[in-house]
């Protein structure tokens, strides 16, 4: 993805762990973009960025850490796998690299399901009281990577606009030249009549 696409990943980034600052006080800054980054895409904190320790300490360091995610958002392989957008940023990432990808016909898609990761791995305190309740409140997706024809696939609903949708293929990782989006019905926000309209 271009550098601007990374940069506005990074500045959102920021952006949310201010917010959660204000919302939690005890945290220091550091460990807030700490908290808010391992809650948005731990897959990135994974692969090198800064610990848990070396991100609790001098206000500095914020700007260092930036400055390696930035470096891996640039060369990091591509993943797949589930997300949720809230925000401003991809939240309650679960991916991994094509290797540990689960095979499912012609495509390698992530290893986990908006439902279980919602009960059993989300971090729903960043989240206000009335969202915590399903999963689907909140706009989620999921990046497919397609065998056959070397490309990758952002599902997405139809409450996602074209920069939140290349935010998150950049948090991804996807090459630009080798990603697609497609809204995807099971993603999709209806209201009941809408429902009652496409069921009949």
């Amino acid at each position: 993805m271009s550098a601007s696409s990374i940069k506005r990943v990074i500045e959102n980034l920021l952006t949310f762990a201010n917010n959660e600052n204000r919302k939690y006080p005890s945290w220091s800054k550091e460990q807030a973009l700490y908290n808010c980054t391992t809650v948005a895409f731990p897959h990135l904190i994974r692969q090198g960025t800064e610990t848990n320790n070396e991100l609790s300490h001098e206000d500095c360091r914020i700007s260092h850490f930036a400055e390696k995610l930035e470096k891996t958002l640039k060369t990091e392989k591509p993943f797949v796998g589930i997300f949720w957008f809230y925000h401003n940023v991809p939240l309650f990432v679960h991916a991994v690299h094509l290797d540990e990808g689960q095979q499912y016909g012609k495509t390698i898609t992530g290893i986990k399901d908006h439902a279980d990761y919602w009960e059993k791995g989300a971090d729903l305190k960043f989240l206000p009281k009335h969202l915590q309740k399903e999963y689907f409140l909140i706009p989620r997706g999921r990046i497919v990577y397609h065998e056959d024809t070397d490309r990758f696939t952002v599902y997405h609903g139809n409450n996602m606009n074209k920069q939140e949708l290349t935010d998150v293929a950049t948090v991804f990782c996807l090459p630009k030249n080798k990603t697609r989006f497609e809204q995807d019905m099971h993603y999709c926000h209806f209201t009941e009549d809408e429902w009652n309209y496409i069921i009949t």
